[in-house]
């Protein structure tokens, strides 16, 4: 017995070693910027395109961040640039099929997105495409949780190149979310049921749409939902919710509206009409409060 305890002590302190040693390395710059090149060159051999990485770091505790990474879409465009990327993931719950990232940042990060016209593909549907599965005879469960997604300073765009632009006017053709922070949950994601919990939201889109926070807590299933601690918040504007709860059935993968119940109640908000100027400009002069 003491022979095998002195075994295992050895192979413990053995592996702990070379756990720290090869953290040790990956901390060195030049290492990392080498790491960074390496999986750049895996990920284009993957998509098909252009990936660059200016590093890679790999730290305790299953801490994997990507600074500087940047991926061109197919024609050679550039689609996404993060100026950094970091996730912490469990291993355990990966051995049942689940996937659980204890933390995730994304911060300083642009998004273009486009098609050329509504039926063409979005110049990024090769990424969703290469994360989709190639066998499909057979599929794993959705089981996804998030214990906090934090991200800050980020952009997103798109456009449908052949609708017309409206300028100063809110146009689905035609987005551009700008100065995103948002500090998410996301309880558990699986086929048939969300559990979110969007603790802040803050947003601004160019035709002059600005969200100064937007939160609420969002349970849903096959039967029934509920939507609580709803609060919006824009220049003007104040909107608060009580608790909004619904149910329904479903009649295999269709929705029998017949069957949709709610109640739900507001608490006192105001309302300023121009914050809605994005929709109809003419609002932009009316800056009394509405109660």
């Amino acid at each position: 017995m003491k022979i095998l305890k002195r075994i295992s002590n050895i192979v413990v302190w053995t592996l702990l070693s070379l756990y720290i040693l090869v953290f040790g390395v990956s901390s060195i710059p030049a290492v990392q910027e080498y790491m960074g090149a390496q999986a750049a060159k895996m990920l284009a051999g993957k998509l098909g395109t252009s990936v660059s990485i200016g590093r890679l770091d790999i730290g305790l505790l299953n801490h994997l961040t990507i600074n500087n990474l940047n991926i061109k879409d197919q024609q050679g465009r550039d689609m996404l640039w993060c100026g950094r990327l970091s996730v912490r993931l469990e291993l355990l719950p990966l051995t049942e099929g689940k996937v659980s990232i204890a933390k995730a940042q994304l911060l300083d990060t642009y998004a273009r997105l486009f098609q050329k016209t509504a039926d063409d593909r979005l110049n990024c549907q090769f990424l969703i495409d290469s994360l989709a599965s190639k066998d499909t005879t057979a599929t794993a469960p959705l089981d996804l949780r998030i214990n906090s997604l934090i991200v800050r300073h980020t952009s997103v765009s798109y456009d449908c190149l052949d609708a017309p632009a409206t300028p100063g006017q809110l146009n689905p053709k035609h987005l551009w979310l700008k100065d995103i922070s948002t500090h998410i949950v996301l309880k558990a994601l699986t086929d048939d049921s969300l559990n979110v919990n969007v603790k802040r939201l803050v947003l601004r889109e160019k035709s002059g749409l600005k969200i100064d926070r937007l939160s609420f807590a969002f349970v849903g299933g096959r039967h029934g939902s509920l939507l609580r601690k709803f609060l919006l918040r824009m220049p003007g504007t104040n909107i608060q919710m009580g608790d909004i709860q619904a149910t329904y059935r479903f009649r295999g993968d269709h929705f029998v509206t017949p069957s949709l119940q709610y109640s739900g109640s507001i608490k006192p908000s105001t309302v300023t009409l121009s914050d809605l100027s994005c929709l109809l400009p003419s609002l932009k002069t009316f800056q009394s409060t509405l109660l």
